[in-house]
């Protein structure tokens, strides 16, 4: 890959996996860390101007690297039909002329079958796979359920397993941190309350659905921040949380982490095996002990 190629998909690889670190990135694109410093100084001296917020803000220190201001790029790439069907003909045109391309024909075979895949029975495009739906388009949907009181079904991105599966949930409330939005919601595929980041819903859908839970047990709850430590090898334990900052080994993993309850901490300890451990704040890990040894009496 040349390095305008690079520049041109590194923002979106860097949104896409928040505090990657710099070897990591270098490891990804197969570069050495020089290129990759090298990389991100050359983004934060362009945009689409000189001004304030018209350039790229990228900041990375030993914890990871932070977009602060990606210009929208992460935003997703949305055709209408007429728009997807000239962009496939274009494609099959290309492949079948017999031209000397420039890069591997396979790569653009691969482009061809995931532009095809968005299109559903009705012939409308949805979302391509890797991008992210608009959150004012997410927020006024959920803003909508909450005040409906019914459920909403998503596509929720993991990005510790950089898959996506589908849920019903019944939002909440919507608040903010320092780097991204936040639904609280109870999970109906999960049964349990949990916490969603705007910028990780790949879809969304309003239904008729009237939602039974009752908002009051929620709205009073207030939410804490948890340091908690996990292996590096199972890191996908992080999955169902909303983490606000990592730091991490060959061996462990220290994040910090936002909830809402603390039964969600008791059931990802209880999954994990006790591999999960809580450093702070002590009433946090009394109370997940408590509801684990709660469990461990009802289960016997």
């Amino acid at each position: 890959m040349k390095r305008f190629e690079r520049l041109l998909v590194l923002v979106p690889w860097l949104q896409s996996h928040p505090y990657a670190t710099v070897e990591e990135v270098a490891q990804a694109f197969g570069i050495t860390v020089k290129e990759v410093e090298e990389d991100i100084a050359q983004l934060t001296f362009t945009g689409y101007g000189q001004g304030y917020g018209e350039l790229f803000e990228i900041y990375y220190d030993r914890e990871g690297i932070s977009v602060i201001n990606s210009l929208g790029i992460n935003r997703p790439i949305q055709f209408d039909t007429a728009e997807i069907g000239c962009l496939l003909v274009g494609i099959e045109t290309l492949l079948a002329s017999g031209v000397a391309l420039d890069v591997p024909r396979e790569i653009i075979q691969s482009a061809q079958l995931r532009i095809s895949e968005v299109i559903d029975s009705t012939g409308v495009i949805r979302y391509l796979s890797s991008a992210l739906v608009d959150n004012l388009n997410t927020i006024e949907v959920i803003q909508t359920a909450i005040l409906e009181k019914r459920k909403v079904n998503i596509t929720y991105w993991n990005h510790i397993r950089d898959d996506a599966t589908s849920r019903q949930i019944s939002p909440l409330r919507i608040r903010g941190t320092d780097a991204f939005t936040i639904v609280d919601a109870f999970c109906h595929t999960s049964n349990d309350w949990r916490s969603f980041r705007l910028d990780h819903v790949i879809d969304i859908a309003a239904t008729e659905i009237s939602s039974d839970i009752d908002i009051q047990d929620f709205v009073d709850m207030q939410y804490t921040i948890v340091e908690i430590q996990i292996p590096t090898a199972r890191s996908e334990l992080l999955e169902d949380l909303v983490v606000l900052k990592r730091e991490h080994n060959d061996k462990t993993i220290r994040a910090y982490v936002q909830i809402v309850t603390p039964a969600t901490l008791a059931r990802i300890v209880r999954a994990s095996g006790g591999l999960v451990q809580i450093l702070s704040p002590l009433d946090i890990k009394d109370s997940v002990a408590d509801l684990n040894a709660q469990a461990l009496r009802a289960y016997n």
